[in-house]
């Protein structure tokens, strides 16, 4: 005997609902978009935060590139969300920068920067 797998007969997004494969689950696009997240006073804090995950990414690009012909051949598994935990404890570390400015070259450069991790 057949068997209705969903009430709809596709699998992706149309206009603006997605059925979820092999789920059947329908659900309608949601979200911040870009211009309210943008302007809205409310998102400061998604703004503060997107500027220093940007500044983050950059900063772990740079390590990799720069450490990349080193270990072209060996396979560190997590190695970017690994880097990119230290540089957060690093960029926390900056004293001087407001929230949404902070970054690494300041964190390192600061007295407690300059100590030796405690994890290592």
């Amino acid at each position: 005997m057949a068997k209705l797998s969903s009430l709809f007969k596709f699998e992706g997004t149309v206009d603006d609902i997605t059925v979820v494969k092999n789920t059947g689950v329908v659900k309608r696009k949601g979200g911040l978009s870009k211009e309210r997240i943008a302007s809205d006073p409310k998102l400061v804090r998604i703004r503060e935060n997107n500027a220093e995950f940007g500044m983050l990414a950059a900063a772990s690009k740079t390590v990799r590139d720069a450490f990349g012909e080193l270990g072209q051949n060996i396979r560190v598994q997590y190695l970017t969300s690994r880097l990119s935990s230290v540089l957060t404890r690093i960029k926390n570390l900056d004293p001087t920068s407001a929230r949404g400015y902070r970054t690494v070259a300041i964190g390192i450069a600061s007295a407690e920067g300059k100590k030796p991790p405690k994890w290592v």
